[in-house]
C-alpha cells in the first residue's frame, strides 16, 4: 500500500494541498502537568525550540530523518547523535519527523504512524487521526480542508483565524513540482524580533544569526522553520512550497485547549466577589502572553458567581484587572493562570478616607472626634485624635456596603471643654467624592471660645452728655470703654469661660465721675451665649438720688408700682419694668427743717404668688446715689404625708424620706440658694404614721420625696412628686403614702409530679438560727407577709417529709428589693432506683443511639414515662425512677432497619438499686440460592462458593456452601445487606473459566437467586494454508472434530480467506482432528493428511498445512545421426500448470542423451531445447508441446538435424524458431528499467 501511494506521488511532483498540525499554543516558561492522570501537551515554544536544535544544519537529498529503523514497523525508531544529524543534515519531512519524535509525539490513523508519519504523504491520507502525549491521547481537530491559497494564506483557517504557532505545514503545489513540508512559529514584527524570541525560547546562541534566519519573504509578519535544499535548515518568512505556486491548504489542530478559570474574592473576608450591587458592573480581566501584560489575547467577564473561564490553547497566560465592579478597585495584580484549575484572584472594596482639619483658639492637638456610620446591618464607630497639627485621618472607609447601598458617614467632635463652641456634626458620602483624589473628603471644624458682648448704657439726671470712660475687668484682662452722651457703647468678643472652664465675672468700674455726680457703685455681670448682656449706669445729680432695682425670686419679670412717701409729707410714685432700675432724681435730703428726710417705699401690686415686700425705710446723701433693691420672694408653703401599711392600713413608724426640689430655690432667708436635687428637708413618720416640713418651701415649684430608709418588713417605694402651684391659693399639701410589706410565698412540691405535696414539717429561718415562720404544707402554697427584711437573707427548711418522700435540702433564699413577691418552690424527691438496659446484637455492633421508653406508674401514683438512649457501649440508664413496675419498649424508629425490633419487658425498681434488662436484637435475614449452570449442564456438582460482605448492620460477613447434584447452593440466614459471591476456582473443573464475581442483595424473609455460569476454557486454532506460489488458498474447507476437556462434543468448519488463513475461535480447551475437505481442494492438487491439534486456553495454535500440487515426470531423448553429440543439451520447461502456477524448468542430456524432468505439475507445457547449448553443426530442434499427468512419465524425443555444409544454402532461420529467446531479451531489458526507475523513485523520496 505505501509502495504504490509512494509512486503515485512521483508522478505528481506538485503540492496537492498543505495541512497544518498546531501542537500547542505560544507558552513561555516549560510544561506542566495538568491533572494527575492527563499529560500536558508540549507548547509552541517548546516545540520550535526543539526544531531549531537543527538551525543551521544541513539539507539531506537522501531523505535523512535524524532517525534510523523509522520504515520498519517491527523495529523501534532510534536517533541519531544530534551533531551528526546536523552535519548528515534532514529534509522537509525529516525536521517535522525528528522534531516531533524528540518530543515524544505519537500518532494514530494516518497512513504510516512510527511513531509518526515520516514522510509528506504520510501526513496526507488519514482517518480518525489522534495524537498521543505520555500516555495522554487526544483527537486531532480539523481545522480546514483543502483551501486554496488564492483564497487564504498558508497560516489563515478559512473563517480567517490564524492557525496556532507550533503547527506542522503539509504543502501540496498544484503546478506539479515536489511538497514540502515546515513549522509555522507564529507572527513576529520583523527578524530582530524572532531572534529575542529565539533566545528568550532557550535556542543556542550560536545558531541565531543572519546565515540561519531570513527576511524579506511575502509572507510578512508570519515566520517558519524549514529544512530546504538551499540554506539546510532556516527561519524565514516565505509563503511557498519548494516551487511557487497556488497551494491546497488542510490544517489540524493537534491539541485541544485547556479551561482557565479565575475565582474572585474580597482579600480579607474570602467573600465572592460577583457583580456589582451598586449597578450591577462586572470585573473584567485582560489575558496576556507575557507578564508585563502588553500583550493581549482576550479577555475573561466574572459572572454573578464570582468566577471567569476562557478557553485557550495549552501555554501560560497572565491575568490583570482591567475594569473592576463599582465598588471595587482595579487591582494592578498579576496573576498566572493554571490550565484546567482555578486560580484565586483578590478583589479590594473601593475605600475612601476622611481626614479632619481641625482650628481652635486654645489648641489642636489631641481634640477627640466620633465618625458613626450604618453598614451591613450594624452601626460602627471609631472614635479619632488628632495630632499636633490638628489633623486626624481615617482610611479604609467603604463606600457601598455588601448590599450595594451607598454608606453615609456622620463626623462630630466629642468631649468638647466647656469654653468652645461645639461644631456641628458634618455628613459625608465617600461615594460622591472625586475619585482622582482617592474619594478623600476634607472636613473643617473650627473651635471658638464661647463668647458674649456687654452694652454699656450711661444716662445722667440732669441730662449731661459728656464723655464717660469705665473700665471693664475679667479673667486676668481689663478693658477700656468710653461712652459718648446717652449712645450705648458696646464691648464684643468676650470669653464667658476661662481656661480651667469657671464663668467669668466681669466688673465694670465707671472711672472719671464729675464732682457733680455720685460715684456709681460697680456692677458685676456674666455673659450668655451669643448675647448681649445691659448695664445701666446712672449719673445721678446731687443732692439726693434714689436709685429702685427690682427682683424677683423665680427670675420673672413684669411692672411694678411704688409709692415714695417721705417724713415730710411729700409724695412720689415710681415704676420699675423688668429688671431695670428706675431713677428718683431731685429728691432733697433735708426737710425745712434741716432734718434727713427719710422715704418710704411701698411696693403698690405685688402678685399673688409673692409675698407682700416689706417696706423700707431710706435716707439720702450729699454727692451720692441711694439704691434700694426690692425683691419679690415666693410665698411659702408646706408639705406633710401619712404613712399607712399597703395591705392592713396601720400607720406605718419610722419611714424617713428626703425632700428635694426639682429645681434651684432660695433658702427662707431668700439668699442661699439650694441647687436643685440637694436635700431641702429630711421627714420620719412617727407613731401616727405623720410627718411634715415647715411652711419654707417655695410655691411654683415642684417637690420630690424619696424614701431613704424603710422600716423592716417593708418595701421601699417609689419617689413622690408634688407640685405646688403658682397662684398663692394652697400653701399647704398632704399625701397618703401606701408601704408595701413583704410577701414570701412557699410551695411544697413533687419532684416527679410538679404538684403541691401535703404533710411536710417546714420553718423559715434567720441568719442567727431564729425560727420566723413555721407550718405544715398542704395542698396550697404558705405566704408569709410583712415579717421578712427586704435584702436579708432567710433559710427554709424541712423538717419532716411525708411518707415515702427523701428529705429535701434546706433552701436559702433573700427578699426581693424590687417589690415583688418571692416565689420559693421546695421539691421532695421521691425513693428511686435505676435501670440500666444492656443492649447487645450479633458482634456488639449497632449498639449505639437506640432509644428506649420506660413506662408505668410507680408505687405512690407517680406516671412515668421516659427515655434514654444507648451508649457505644449499648446501655441506656434510667436514673431516679420511682420505685415501682415498669415497662421498657424499644423505639422502631431507633433500630437499625438491618435489625429486628426486640420484645416489650417488664421491670421493677428497688429503693437505691439498679435494676438490669438485657435486651438482645436479632439481624434481619434472607436466604441465597446459588444455581450453577454450564454448556450442556455437565460438572455443577460440588461446586464451593463463598459469600462475604459487610451486612447492613455493618458486620462482616464469610460463609460458605457447595452445591448438590443440581448445581444449587443454598445459604441460609444471611444477615440482610449486599454480598459478593465468589466461586472457589480451586473447585472448578479446569476445562471452565472461574465464574465472575456476582453481588447478591439480601433482603429480610426472602430468597434471592444468582445465576452463575461456568464457560469453558477456549482457545484458537489458525490455519494456515499453504500452496507452491501460495496460489489456490482460498476457500479451502477444514473440519475440526473430538471431544473438549469438558466433555463436549466439538464439530466445527472453518473455509480459508484469500491468504489462505482459516480461523477457528472460541475453541473449548481439548485435543482435536483437522480433516481438509477434499470437495474443496483444486484437483491440481493432493488433500493433505488429517493432523492432530490440541487448543489451549487463550492462546492461538498455528497450524501449517501445504498441499502439494499433483505431478508426474517427462523424460527426453536427444538423438542426433549417430547419436553424437547429444550429452550436455539444455531444455526448457515453461508454461502454467493445472493449479495455474507458472512453471519453468531446465534440464540437461546426460552422456545417453537423456534429459529428465521430474515432480512436474500436472498441465500442459512446452519444451523448448537450448540454443546456446546446441553444437554450431545442429540446428535447434523445434519447440514441442506435452502434457504431465498424476504419476505418469510422458516421454518426448528431440532430433537435431545436422547443418548442410557452408556452400549450401541455411534454412534454419525459417524451420527453426525460439520464440523463448526474444522473451528472455525482452524481460531482461523490463528488469533492467525496473531497477532503474525504482532508483530513481528511492532519491525522489529522500528528497521529499
Amino acid at each position: 500500500m505505501f509502495k504504490s501511494k509512494f509512486l503515485k506521488r512521483i508522478g505528481t511532483g506538485i503540492m496537492a494541498a498543505v495541512c497544518a498540525f498546531s501542537f500547542a499554543t505560544a507558552e513561555v516558561k516549560p510544561m506542566k502537568a495538568k491533572a494527575a492522570s492527563e499529560a500536558v501537551f508540549p507548547n509552541a515554544d517548546q516545540i520550535i525550540a526543539q526544531a531549531a536544535t537543527l538551525l543551521g544544519g544541513n539539507y539531506s537529498s537522501a531523505g535523512g530523518k535524524g532517525y534510523y529503523n523509522m520504515y520498519d514497523a517491527n523495529k523501534t525508531p532510534v536517533a541519531y547523535d544530534v551533531n551528526y544529524t546536523r552535519s548528515a543534515g534532514v529534509d522537509c519531512s525529516g525536521l517535522v519527523y525528528y522534531t516531533m519524535t524528540k518530543l515524544g509525539y505519537s500518532t494514530s490513523g494516518f497512513a504510516w504512524n512510527h511513531p509518526v508519519p515520516v514522510d509528506t504523504t504520510h501526513w496526507l491520507s488519514y482517518t480518525n487521526p489522534t495524537i498521543s502525549y505520555k500516555g495522554t491521547t487526544k483527537p486531532l481537530e480539523i481545522e480546514k480542508i483543502r483551501v486554496s491559497t488564492n483564497n487564504h494564506p498558508y497560516w489563515e483557517r478559512s473563517n480567517g483565524s490564524t492557525i496556532e504557532p507550533g503547527s506542522i505545514v503539509i504543502g501540496d503545489p498544484t503546478n506539479g513540482s515536489t511538497d514540502h513540508a515546515w513549522i509555522y512559529m507564529g507572527e513576529f514584527d520583523n527578524k530582530a524580533a524572532v531572534k529575542a524570541y529565539l533566545k528568550k525560547i532557550g535556542v543556542n546562541p550560536a545558531y541565531i544569526n543572519d546565515k540561519n534566519i531570513h527576511d524579506n519573504g511575502d509572507g510578512g509578519n508570519h515566520w517558519r522553520i524549514e529544512a530546504q535544499s538551499t540554506y539546510g535548515v532556516v527561519i524565514n518568512n516565505d509563503t511557498s512550497g519548494k516551487y511557487t505556486g497556488a497551494m491546497r491548504v488542510s490544517s489540524f489542530k493537534l491539541n485541544r485547549n485547556a479551561m482557565f478559570t479565575i475565582q474572585k474574592t474580597e482579600i480579607g473576608t474570602g467573600k465572592i466577589v460577583g457583580i456589582s450591587k451598586v449597578d450591577g458592573t462586572s470585573a473584567v480581566y485582560g489575558v496576556y502572553t507575557d507578564k508585563s501584560c502588553k500583550n493581549k489575547v482576550d479577555e475573561i467577564k466574572i459572572n454573578k458567581n464570582g468566577l471567569g473561564t476562557l478557553s485557550l490553547p495549552y501555554g501560560t497566560y497572565y491575568v490583570k484587572e482591567i475594569k473592576a465592579p463599582t465598588g471595587y478597585n482595579v487591582s494592578n495584580d498579576v496573576y498566572t493562570l493554571v490550565p484546567n484549575e482555578t486560580v484565586i484572584v483578590n478583589e479590594v472594596k473601593t475605600t475612601g478616607s476622611i481626614r479632619i482639619n481641625k482650628t481652635a483658639e486654645d489648641g489642636v492637638k489631641n481634640r477627640e472626634f466620633m465618625i458613626s456610620w450604618f453598614e451591613n446591618g450594624a452601626i460602627h464607630r471609631e472614635r479619632l485624635n488628632t495630632n499636633t497639627l490638628g489633623v486626624a485621618k481615617i482610611d479604609g472607609l467603604n463606600l457601598y456596603d455588601y448590599d450595594g447601598d451607598v454608606i453615609n458617614y456622620t463626623v462630630s467632635e466629642i468631649n468638647n471643654d466647656l469654653r468652645n463652641v461645639n461644631p456641628s456634626a458634618q455628613t459625608v458620602t465617600l461615594s460622591e467624592a472625586d475619585p482622582n483624589k482617592d474619594y478623600t473628603v476634607d472636613l473643617y471644624f473650627n473651635n471658638e471660645y464661647k463668647y458674649g458682648s456687654l452694652v454699656l448704657h450711661k444716662t445722667h439726671t440732669d441730662g449731661n452728655t459728656d464723655d464717660r470712660t469705665f473700665t471693664v475687668t475679667g479673667n486676668g484682662e481689663t478693658y477700656t470703654v468710653v461712652t459718648h452722651g446717652n449712645e450705648p457703647a458696646a464691648l464684643e468678643h468676650l470669653r464667658m469661660y476661662d481656661d480651667d472652664n469657671n464663668i467669668i465675672t466681669y466688673t465694670i468700674h465707671e472711672e472719671n465721675v464729675p464732682d457733680r455726680y455720685v460715684q456709681p457703685e460697680d456692677q458685676e455681670v456674666t455673659l450668655l451665649l451669643n448675647q448681649v448682656t445691659d448695664v445701666y449706669i446712672v449719673n445721678s445729680h446731687v443732692p439726693g438720688t434714689l436709685i429702685l432695682k427690682k427682683r424677683h425670686e423665680d427670675g420673672k419679670t413684669g411692672d411694678r408700682n411704688f409709692t415714695i412717701t417721705g417724713s415730710d409729707g411729700s409724695v412720689r410714685t415710681a415704676v420699675t419694668h423688668g429688671n431695670e432700675p428706675t431713677v428718683i432724681s431731685d429728691l432733697d435730703i433735708y426737710d425745712t427743717d434741716s432734718n434727713l428726710i427719710t422715704y418710704t417705699i411701698h411696693e403698690e401690686n405685688t402678685p399673688d404668688r409673692y409675698e407682700q415686700p416689706a417696706d423700707q425705710d431710706v435716707t439720702l446723701e450729699y454727692n451720692k446715689s441711694k439704691t434700694v433693691t426690692i425683691v419679690n420672694r415666693l410665698k411659702r408653703g408646706s408639705i406633710s404625708i401619712h404613712k399607712q401599711n399597703s395591705e392592713t392600713l396601720e400607720p406605718v413608724a419610722g419611714a424617713k424620706y428626703e425632700v428635694t426640689c426639682n429645681e434651684d430655690i432660695y433658702s427662707s432667708n431668700g439668699k442661699d440658694m439650694i441647687p436643685a436635687g440637694e436635700p431641702i428637708y429630711t421627714l420620719e413618720t412617727n407613731e401616727d404614721g405623720n410627718a411634715a416640713t415647715p411652711k419654707s418651701l417655695p410655691i411654683a415649684h415642684t417637690y420630690t420625696l424619696t424614701e431613704v430608709y424603710v422600716p423592716d418588713g417593708y418595701i421601699s417605694g417609689d419617689p413622690i412628686t408634688i407640685e405646688m402651684s403658682d397662684d398663692g391659693t394652697q400653701l399647704e399639701y398632704r399625701t397618703t403614702i401606701n408601704e408595701k410589706p413583704t410577701i414570701v410565698k412557699i410551695s411544697k412540691k413533687s419532684l416527679t409530679t410538679k404538684e403541691e405535696l401535703e404533710g411536710a414539717k417546714l420553718t423559715v429561718t434567720d441568719d442567727n438560727g431564729t425560727i420566723i415562720d413555721e407550718w405544715t404544707s398542704t395542698t396550697t402554697e404558705h405566704t408569709i407577709i410583712g415579717k421578712l427584711t427586704v435584702g436579708k437573707e432567710y433559710t427554709l427548711t424541712e423538717v419532716l417529709a411525708p411518707d415515702g418522700f427523701l428529705t429535701a435540702e434546706s433552701i436559702k433564699f433573700t427578699v426581693n428589693e424590687d417589690g415583688s413577691s418571692n416565689h420559693i418552690t421546695m421539691y421532695d424527691e421521691e425513693k428511686s432506683g435505676s435501670i440500666e438496659v444492656h443492649k447487645t446484637t450479633e458482634g456488639m455492633i449497632n449498639v449505639e443511639g437506640i432509644s428506649f421508653t420506660l413506662s408505668g406508674t410507680s408505687d405512690h401514683g407517680t406516671e412515668v414515662n421516659t427515655q434514654a438512649i444507648t451508649n457505644s457501649d449499648g446501655i441506656a440508664t434510667f436514673e431516679k425512677i420511682p420505685v415501682g413496675t415498669y415497662t421498657i419498649t424499644e423505639d422502631a424508629e431507633s433500630v437499625p432497619y438491618a435489625y429486628l425490633v426486640a420484645d416489650e419487658q417488664e421491670v421493677s425498681v428497688m429503693y437505691a438499686e439498679t435494676t438490669i434488662a438485657e435486651i438482645y436484637n436479632d439481624e434481619k435475614s434472607g436466604t441465597v440460592e446459588v444455581h450453577k449452570n454450564t454448556k450442556n449442564k455437565g460438572n455443577i456438582a460440588d461446586i464451593n462458593f463463598v459469600l462475604e460482605g459487610t451486612s447492613d448492620s455493618g458486620r462482616d460477613v464469610k460463609l460458605e456452601a457447595v452445591t448438590d447434584k443440581d448445581g444449587k447452593a443454598v445459604f441460609n440466614k444471611v444477615p440482610v445487606g449486599t454480598y459478593t459471591i465468589t466461586e472457589d476456582k480451586e473447585t472448578v473443573p479446569t476445562a471452565y473459566l472461574v465464574a465472575e464475581k456476582q453481588e447478591v442483595n439480601v433482603l429480610y424473609a426472602e430468597t434471592s437467586i444468582a445465576e452463575v455460569f461456568n464457560d469453558e476454557k477456549t482457545g484458537s486454532i489458525e490455519i494456515h494454508k499453504t500452496t507452491e506460489g501460495m496460489i489456490n488458498i482460498e476457500g479451502i474447507k477444514f473440519i475440526l472434530e473430538g471431544v473438549s476437556d469438558s466433555g463436549t462434543d466439538v464439530h466445527v468448519e472453518a473455509i480459508t480467506d484469500k491468504d489462505g488463513k482459516a480461523t477457528f475461535s472460541n475453541v473449548p480447551v481439548g485435543t482435536y482432528s483437522i480433516t481438509e475437505d477434499e470437495k474443496t481442494v483444486p484437483t491440481a492438487y493432493m488433500v493433505a493428511e488429517e493432523t492432530e491439534v490440541t487448543v489451549l486456553y487463550a492462546e492461538t495454535v498455528t497450524k501449517e498445512i501445504f498441499n502439494g500440487e499433483r505431478s508426474g515426470s517427462i523424460s527426453i531423448q536427444k538423438q542426433t545421426e549417430g547419436m553424437k553429440d547429444i550429452a550436455g543439451i539444455n531444455f526448457v520447461l515453461e508454461g502454467t500448470s493445472d493449479s495455474g502456477r507458472t512453471v519453468k524448468l531446465e534440464a540437461v542430456t546426460d552422456k545417453d542423451g537423456k534429459a529428465t524432468f521430474n515432480g512436474v505439475p500436472i498441465g500442459t507445457y512446452t519444451i523448448t531445447e537450448d540454443g546456446k547449448s546446441v553444437p554450431a553443426a545442429y540446428f535447434v530442434a523445434d519447440a514441442q508441446t506435452v502434457t504431465v499427468f498424476e504419476a505418469q512419465t510422458s516421454n518426448i524425443t528431440f532430433e537435431n538435424k545436422k547443418k548442410p555444409d557452408s556452400s549450401t544454402p541455411s534454412t534454419s532461420l525459417t524451420t527453426t524458431s525460439n520464440p523463448s529467446t526474444g522473451v528472455a531479451a525482452n524481460g531482461a531489458f523490463a528488469v533492467t528499467a525496473i531497477a532503474l526507475a525504482l532508483m530513481i523513485i528511492s532519491r525522489k523520496r529522500k528528497n521529499s
